[in-house]
């Protein structure tokens, strides 16, 4: 009797946690059509007739890029194309290179209104990156290298908003340090100033529930 209980609640958590992992995946993989928000075409996102401010929803940036393997075409001005990627993928499953190395991703923004405040959000991400928009620097976590020496991974430790100005288009690029991974394994996301903590708050949410969740898992097993 008491071994038919256990399995049961062992079944049961497990299926709770099976649930939640699953509806969480499908939510961060169809965000945008959800809550009817455009989406990347071609490495350019048109938000043109959607106001970012107006709505309480940020903008997943899963879609295709510009890519550029072994190249900061920000920090070092180099921009050879190496060909399109969509996120979240490992590069070397799109191109025949090796997956380690640094790279930059590129795509445009248009129709932002004056005065928007934007930054970018990795929330799953915990390599070392940092984020432009029209050159300038927003986000930056952890010590870029171009080679596994000295490179540095962490948490966001640079944030600075981007306030957009009389600009037609913007250009987001991403710089990654040197990894072993094959490049973005999340896809980033777009975001205002306001709405980027509740971003990051509730990606710790969801980490920290299916920590408690699997941690007694394991102790009803």
């Amino acid at each position: 009797m008491i071994y038919k209980k256990s399995f049961l609640v062992t079944f049961l958590c497990t299926l709770v946690i099976f649930l939640f992992c699953g509806g969480t995946f499908y939510l961060s993989n169809n965000y945008n059509e959800i809550y009817g928000i455009p989406t990347l075409n071609n490495s350019v996102l048109d938000i043109e007739d959607f106001n970012i401010e107006e709505r309480n929803v940020d903008y997943l940036l899963n879609g295709e890029w510009d890519f550029y393997y072994n190249q900061w075409i920000v920090t070092d001005k180099d921009d050879s194309l190496t060909g399109k990627i969509s996120l979240p993928n490992h590069w070397n499953d799109v191109f025949k290179i090796s997956k380690n190395g640094y790279a930059s991703y590129k795509i445009k923004i248009d129709g932002l209104k004056k005065n928007t405040y934007l930054s970018v959000v990795l929330n799953n991400f915990r390599g070392s990156y940092r984020a432009f928009i029209n050159d300038v620097l927003v986000v930056s976590s952890g010590k870029l290298s171009k080679t596994n020496d000295n490179y540095v991974s962490g948490y966001v430790d640079y944030k600075n908003p981007y306030r957009v100005n009389d600009e037609v288009s913007l250009e987001l690029v991403l710089e990654i340090g040197y990894n072993t991974f094959g490049g973005f394994y999340s896809s980033p996301w777009l975001t205002t100033e306001k709405f980027s903590s509740n971003t990051s708050s509730l990606s710790n949410i969801i980490h920290f529930i299916t920590i408690i969740m699997i941690g007694a898992l394991v102790c009803l097993s």
